[in-house]
């Protein structure tokens, strides 16, 4: 689900992962324990985790667009699970996300408009593509950095569509129980390490870009002309 304010760094995104996944492992493996069924479990912990991101919303007083999508899709997952009472459909339900991150991803890579590009100017106004001129950018400059975008995207599309087949195959495989701590724990781990991997190419880009010396030539102040005695 999602969170209440945009994360400034990635000590403060994973803060935020955990807030959300700790929490709902301890609500479903804590029914569980009561011996109460894996589908009600599930249900509990599919409504703990809306209703903490309701109260994030409304902490932060701020709507993110994510969150709310969030809201429609979990509470569709959770009516899924109270009508079928089949646990294996919430958890299954639960890959929607990712297969769709997966999709965004690579269509937006190929298509040329890349996703994490614009994910970036989200969080950095100054990143965004008519923005990225101020800083002294060459258009070969921005070409450059719409190509890392290209292949970042590319490369995340392609490891969030390997976790989605990881998920599956522990679903087919693996009991209930031993699926629902896989999904959540590692889903929490490989969700981490791809945003890390996209930020640090990101990050070491534009580091790279800012520090060029033909960015310095341009930003150097012209010389002035030189003038003779009378």
């Amino acid at each position: 689900m999602g969170a209440p304010t945009t994360p400034n760094s990635l000590r403060e995104y994973l803060t935020q992962l955990l807030w959300q996944v700790i929490p709902s492992l301890a609500v479903y493996f804590g029914l569980r324990a009561l011996g109460i069924a894996a589908y009600i479990a599930i249900l509990a912990a599919v409504v703990f985790g809306i209703a903490q991101s309701a109260f994030d919303v409304a902490r932060g007083r701020a709507v993110d667009p994510f969150v709310v999508i969030g809201f429609v899709y979990f509470g569709a997952a959770a009516v899924l699970i109270l009508v079928t009472k089949n646990p294996r459909y919430g958890q299954f339900a639960t890959l929607g996300p990712g297969v769709i991150g997966a999709l965004a991803l690579l269509v937006s890579a190929c298509v040329g408009n890349p996703l994490t590009r614009a994910v970036t100017a989200n969080y950095r106004a100054d990143l965004a593509p008519d923005a990225l001129p101020a800083r002294g950018w060459a258009p070969e400059d921005v070409l450059r950095y719409t190509a890392m975008h290209r292949s970042t995207s590319l490369v995340c599309g392609f490891l969030v569509a390997a976790q989605m087949c990881a998920f599956v195959l522990v679903l087919r495989t693996c009991s209930v129980d031993v699926t629902q701590l896989f999904l959540d724990v590692f889903g929490a781990v490989s969700s981490f390490a791809v945003i890390a991997y996209a930020v640090r190419r990101i990050r070491r880009f534009v580091a790279a870009a800012d520090s060029s010396p033909a960015l310095s030539a341009r930003q150097a102040p012209a010389p002035e002309p030189h003038r003779t005695a009378p």
